[in-house]
């Protein structure tokens, strides 16, 4: 799983269990292939929160970009 795959299983969300939810996420990219829990788990722990915190960042910033709100 590539590292911007890796985020976009993070940020959807689980709704199942972790490994039915990496399965369907193999499923859906077409993939034949699949990964265990413990493998995610591993992935997981390399990505630094720092990360999250840009995207946070730039999602508030496009967000706000428009000053037409109330």
């Amino acid at each position: 799983m590539s590292f911007m795959d890796a985020v976009l299983f993070i940020l959807k969300g689980l709704k199942k269990t972790l490994q039915i939810e990496i399965d369907e996420w193999f499923e859906l990219l077409g993939e034949e292939i699949t990964m265990t829990k413990q493998a995610f788990s591993q992935l997981r722990q390399k990505i630094k929160p720092e990360a999250f915190m840009q995207l946070n960042d730039s999602f508030i910033s496009w967000f706000y970009n428009d000053d037409n709100f109330k």
